[in-house]
């Protein structure tokens, strides 16, 4: 796809400077050459420039400053989460905060408002004994995966130094298609995990763009990285947490309240997450949306943010991934890092097993918006 945006910008460019040689044949005034020129290149790059303007003045305007976190809950016991963007938790959203968040030690109760407007309540608590036996070895568990990929890097400059040390048999296209699917995929592997990236850029200037290094040293040393991927990936699983709390989250689910707002149980804090509504003309550039934490109990927000996030340009669309309604490098607009001030204020969350909402809020976005607006 990134070609197939390369040629057409190509056959603009070439169009423009045609149209503008014509112009200057045929018009002498100076005045006119640089309209032109200006609409020229302003077609392809205005949303550039009216983005960048925009967020110029968004980031110098309040609330100031953008992020903020005041004070930090090491237990907070009870948290109410309000997703008023998309909005609402869905039956498998809210089956993840459980997952992620309610460990029963730090935060015993957890209340949710659903995408059908109603409270959902969710309160369990865990065997003091056996979380302290969990996150014992817990520990142990992190300083293995720690070691192992200490090893597994040292493991990868080892293949990397013989690989560009050995000689690397270049292929035609032809000559790969012909290939097992297996030796391929092996291929494509050694190019885009274990070289170093700067031989990596120096087998991208060689004939073509798959090799193959088949020595039995370099091999015996790729299974061993085998090997060291697989515990990685065992330690990083849920199978820890499984033997100690097996059914945990199933009987949170079962232990589920529903309450309206107006009558659900007081909190201790609430998570609020809200789209920050911007002018007319800034919402066809910039989409912005705000993050707060709330001690309910003396009503103080103890941690802020706000994010100003630009679209795709014309010029540079979502081709990668599709489907996304602002572009993943947004929180540069501000040059302020964009910071999970949820996390940050609670720091349990942190040592928990985390899994990622599905599908993700800038999906949900693209497809509350965008879908809506072309009738998909």
């Amino acid at each position: 796809m990134g070609m197939i945006l390369g040629f057409f910008l190509l056959i603009y460019i070439l169009v423009a400077i045609g149209i503008y040689k014509l112009t200057k044949r045929f018009s002498q005034r100076k005045w006119v050459h640089h309209i032109i020129l200006a609409i020229l290149i302003l077609i392809p790059t205005y949303d550039i420039i009216i983005t960048n303007l925009l967020g110029a003045y968004y980031c110098v305007s309040s609330p100031h400053p953008k992020t903020y976190i005041m004070e930090k809950v090491e237990y907070p016991k009870s948290i109410y989460w309000e997703d008023n963007v998309y909005p609402g938790f869905s039956e498998e959203d809210r089956k993840l905060m459980i997952t992620n968040y309610l460990d029963g030690v730090y935060l015993k109760t957890m209340a949710l408002n659903g995408n059908d407007g109603k409270v959902y309540v969710y309160e369990c608590s865990k065997d003091s004994k056996l979380y302290a036996q969990y996150m014992q070895e817990k520990k142990i568990q992190n300083e293995q995966k720690k070691s192992l990929k200490k090893e597994l890097t040292d493991l990868s400059n080892q293949i990397s130094d013989l690989v560009i040390g050995e000689k690397i048999y270049t292929y035609t296209k032809e000559e790969f298609e012909q290939l097992s699917k297996e030796r391929q995929e092996k291929m494509l592997h050694l190019y885009s995990v274990w070289l170093k990236k700067e031989h990596r850029d120096k087998l991208k200037q060689m004939i073509y763009y798959k090799y193959i290094i088949n020595t039995p040293k370099i091999q015996s040393l790729i299974d061993k990285k085998e090997q060291l991927l697989l515990r990685i990936r065992d330690l990083e699983s849920n199978r820890l947490y499984n033997k100690y709390f097996p059914n945990f989250t199933q009987q949170c689910i079962q232990n589920e309240q529903i309450y309206l707002k107006k009558s659900m149980p007081k909190m201790n804090y609430t998570v609020r997450f809200n789209e920050v509504k911007l002018n007319a003309l800034a919402q066809k550039f910039l989409y912005s949306d705000e993050t707060k934490v709330i001690d309910n109990n003396i009503g103080k927000i103890i941690a802020y943010n706000r994010r100003y996030m630009p679209f795709f340009y014309n010029i540079a669309p979502d081709l990668a991934l599709g489907n996304r309604y602002f572009s993943s490098w947004a929180w540069e607009i501000c040059k302020q890092k964009y910071e999970n001030i949820a996390e940050k204020s609670f720091p349990y969350l942190k040592y928990h097993y985390y899994i990622t909402k599905v599908p993700t809020l800038n999906e949900k976005l693209y497809n509350k918006y965008i879908k809506k607006r072309d009738g998909e």
